[in-house]
């Protein structure tokens, strides 16, 4: 017996800005690592302890190579080639990408902010695709083994219903799924979860009873 729903998440998929050249291409590079990089109280809180793939010291100083590459391929002489500043804007593509990749992460632990942290990353979003995702408590192909599976993503703590009406707690995990082992075939079991998050308590999701197979 599965007690379970399928539940839609709405994910908004994170693209560089479009561009009309290398010089705007810049500009928007600048732009990105300027607003991953805001200093508190008054600037961007959506990546307070982030550990950024690439550093943003780094990227701009990249962005910074790029930008003067540029620059030099317009100076009488030029002081630059256009292999070289095609080569710094390789590095710099690359980057982005790391970048775009950290804050897909965020934006996707907070799929209701989703858009907001995209756009204040200097990104855009491109669409929101959905997806379905099991979301509550089922057997497994071993008997007496459960998995319950939240709807929020990332760390989480579980407890498990004794006959008494209190509850025992299991060990919290990283992740959204936790499995169960040792549970009496036949029996009714009821689980809860809740997110583990640093801002304030989260609510327990109490999962219908499964008869345990």
């Amino acid at each position: 017996m599965t007690t379970s729903s399928q539940v839609t998440i709405l994910q908004a998929i994170a693209v560089v800005k479009p561009n009309t050249g290398i010089d705007q291409y810049i500009v928007n590079a600048f732009g990105v690592h300027t607003s991953i990089t805001l200093p508190l109280p008054n600037g961007n809180p959506n990546f307070t302890g982030v550990v950024w793939s690439v550093t943003p010291a780094q990227f701009l100083a990249d962005v910074n190579a790029l930008d003067g590459a540029q620059s030099g391929l317009h100076l009488n002489p030029p002081t630059s080639t256009a292999s070289q500043r095609n080569a710094f804007k390789k590095i710099v593509a690359k980057n982005l990408k790391f970048v775009l990749s950290d804050v897909q992460k965020v934006a996707d632990n907070a799929p209701a902010d989703a858009v907001a942290i995209i756009e204040s990353a200097n990104f855009v979003v491109k669409q929101s695709s959905a997806r379905h995702k099991f979301v509550g408590v089922r057997n497994t192909t071993t008997p007496g083994v459960v998995e319950i599976a939240a709807a929020e993503p990332g760390h989480h703590e579980w407890a498990q219903k004794n006959a008494d009406g209190s509850w025992t707690a299991l060990r919290s995990g990283t992740g959204a799924k936790k499995v169960v082992t040792g549970l009496t075939s036949g029996s009714s079991q009821i689980f809860r979860s809740a997110p583990i998050v640093s801002t304030e308590d989260a609510a327990w999701t109490v999962y219908p009873a499964i008869i345990i197979t």
